[in-house]
């Protein structure tokens, strides 16, 4: 899988910056690809690549199971890239297994949003845009912020406090 062999997390601010660098860069590609397909839709510019009713079938039956797996995979990933975890002391670990599973799943989720922009490009099926618009939403109720990081690490009082008011960690 994904290795971060030089990833280091210097405070908690340093982790805020870098994750939402990578969330807003993995956010902000399909959705410009997303913009310009709706407005090509919608001013009727734009003709899906595929026209054969069976062939548009078996891409659809095909695109939506794969993107659905790639969420069910980035929860997963997350999940189990976190564990690691319970057995560290250091906030400034713990912090960055959280950083290593968030973009794990941030990625997954990115490359289940573009094979939903992928099937509305060659099949022009608006159930791959509904789908993309909730991979959009899914990504952002799973952003990083302080009381999900709190939470997902299960930190003591005063790790809490450090990554709330974004304080410099304590060695």
């Amino acid at each position: 899988m994904i290795e971060f062999e030089n990833t280091t997390i210097d405070s908690p601010d340093d982790f805020f910056r870098k994750s939402n660098l990578i969330f807003h860069w993995i956010l902000a590609v399909p959705l410009l690809i997303f913009i310009f397909l709706y407005l090509e839709k919608r001013d009727e510019q734009w003709i899906p690549l595929l026209k054969d009713p069976l062939t548009v079938t078996i891409l659809s039956y095909f695109l939506f199971p794969t993107s659905i797996a790639f969420l069910f995979i980035g929860f997963k990933a997350f999940r189990d890239r976190i564990q690691p975890f319970k057995t560290m002391s250091l906030l400034q670990d713990k912090m960055l297994v959280f950083y290593k599973a968030f973009v794990v799943q941030q990625l997954l989720f990115g490359l289940s949003s573009f094979l939903s922009l992928i099937g509305l490009y060659l099949t022009g099926n608006n159930g791959f845009a509904i789908f993309y618009i909730i991979v959009l939403f899914l990504s952002s109720i799973f952003r990083p912020s302080a009381s999900r990081v709190c939470k997902d690490l299960k930190l003591k009082k005063e790790d809490r406090e450090i990554v709330y008011k974004k304080k410099a960690f304590i060695s």
